[in-house]
């Protein structure tokens, strides 16, 4: 019996498949360990005669032919069904996988006694929870992690819990089968295993920009598919806070697909088809308690979504265009093999002025910058301001997009601007430290060029940037690594570079 099973739905993927066939190919496990099924979904390319020539000259490798489904989850079914691994590991067509993804997995997994195993993900394109992967979890579930973030299928599954929970992907032309899967495997374990510290999973953007991921789509569709997958948490025997809790990781997806919140606002085509849908699911399923949980200038969007208008919602979302972050380096010591920063950071306008919040009765007022006067806004109290205030440090390689996060956070608090009872800013601040022995989620970095960066989320914003050298920026001490230089780029960016032993 193999030890995992890799189900790979194909359907014209072009020059696209080659990449993720040679990542399979190329795995650590020995040959008769793996068992690579390629399920061809009617493609009208060549790839049904290349995916036969791989079928001819690997033992190892599968290949089933259908008609065309229509969507990704017949062939995945269809994949598994065929399975006879121990575990079952979903790779897409234009992806692939690290070199040692599937041992270390198949490892973990089993030193975990784990249902599913998430494996570290990176993008050159879409958004990853990175969060999640900040430290190997041997054990957690729902009601102790944010696994609600990644509900994409790229995961490793226990079969046999796969047979047990009768765990199948909707079939059929369809949205948000990998989500209606995904939510249905968490309900049902309280063992999942995060690996964190091996990159397992490469999320590429194709050359011609086919990733299934960044096709347009019918909202009407999408959002029918959507309340399938809400009719899956209100069915659940689960804690309303919990409950509370997974529906708000939707209410964000709908804020940020109607207004770029966080993030530039880019509205996608259509847009008064897509406040119609998203309005009418938010009024439908989502309970008042889940609008006051989101971050005030969420909270702001959603009034507007529910009693405004398109050109509401549309000013608030460009509101937030001039934000842009600030991130101060203070100091910068030396410690062991690595070196400890002093870091702050804040949100403010690209003019250099801070965002103001005004000091009111029950709380504080966001900047009128960031406000609609016509829109009623309760104040936030200084716990909500600073519950829904985060900020990282991360390294990024030049090359790759791979990110590490540093295991020290940033913590904010709310600083006069001026004396005590007038505005005061959002900061985030603390010490980091990063030593390339251990800044891989405890294991060492690759050897490469990274740019050092914060990343801080405040009032329902997210922004990211590198500390840049001043005119007076802090001495760069050289640590005990042999291995590890921090420097200044040529940019003024501060960079971390690694080479190999």
């Amino acid at each position: 019996m193999p030890e995992v099973s890799v189900v790979v739905p194909v359907y014209n993927p072009g020059s696209a498949l080659r990449p993720c066939i040679d990542s399979l190919l190329a795995q650590s496990l020995p040959t008769d360990a793996v068992e690579l099924i390629f399920v061809d979904d009617g493609s009208t390319d060549a790839t049904p005669e290349l995916l036969d020539r791989l079928a001819a000259t690997h033992r190892q490798v599968q290949v089933i032919h259908q008609e065309n489904s229509g969507w990704a989850g017949k062939p995945r079914n269809v994949g598994a069904a065929a399975a006879t691994g121990r575990y079952v590991q979903f790779v897409d067509q234009d992806d692939a996988l690290g070199p040692q993804a599937l041992e270390r997995l198949v490892r973990f997994g089993d030193e975990h006694f784990a249902d599913i195993v998430l494996g570290k993900v990176t993008s050159d394109f879409r958004r990853v929870p990175q969060d999640l992967f900040r430290t190997n979890v041997g054990r957690c579930s729902l009601s102790d992690a944010a696994l609600i973030r990644s509900l994409t299928p790229h995961k490793m599954f226990r079969r046999d819990f796969l047979l047990e929970q009768r765990l199948q992907f909707a079939e059929g032309r369809r949205r948000l089968e990998d989500q209606l899967f995904m939510t249905q495997a968490y309900l049902a374990t309280d063992a999942v295993a995060i690996l964190a510290d091996y990159p397992c999973y490469f999320y590429r953007r194709r050359d011609d920009d086919g990733n299934a991921g960044m096709a347009d789509f019918d909202p009407a569709g999408y959002y029918h598919n959507l309340r399938e997958v809400l009719d899956v948490i209100d069915a659940a025997a689960i804690p309303d806070s919990l409950r509370g809790a997974l529906l708000g990781r939707f209410l964000t997806a709908m804020i940020r697909r109607l207004t770029g919140l966080p993030g530039s606002p880019n509205w996608p085509a259509g847009f008064d088809s897509f406040h119609r849908e998203i309005r009418a699911v938010i009024l439908e399923r989502f309970p008042e308690q889940v609008h006051r949980a989101q971050p005030t200038l969420r909270r702001q969007v959603l009034t507007s979504m529910i009693d405004g208008t398109s050109e509401q919602i549309r000013a608030l979302a460009a509101a937030t265009g001039p934000v842009v972050p600030a991130v101060r380096l203070h100091g910068v010591a030396a410690v062991g093999g690595g070196w400890q920063l002093s870091v702050s950071a804040e949100l403010i306008f690209d003019d250099g002025s801070p965002i103001e919040l005004h000091p009111v009765q029950g709380g504080w007022h966001v900047d009128d910058r960031l406000r609609q006067a016509d829109i009623q806004s309760l104040p936030d109290s200084t716990e909500e301001l600073l519950a829904a205030a985060s900020g990282d440090l991360l390294v990024r390689d030049r090359a790759t997009k791979l990110e590490w996060l540093a295991r020290d956070r940033l913590r904010p608090s709310l600083q006069p601007i001026g004396g005590p009872d007038g505005p005061h800013r959002l900061v985030v601040s603390g010490e980091v430290t990063i030593d390339p022995a251990t800044l891989a989620a405890g294991s060492p970095i690759q050897p490469g060029s990274w740019v050092v960066m914060v990343r801080i989320a405040a009032l329902g914003v997210s922004r990211a940037t590198a500390p840049r050298s001043l005119n007076d920026p802090p001495e760069l001490p050289q640590s005990d690594s042999e291995i590890a230089t921090l420097r200044y780029g040529k940019s003024g960016r501060l960079q971390l570079v690694v080479v190999a032993d």
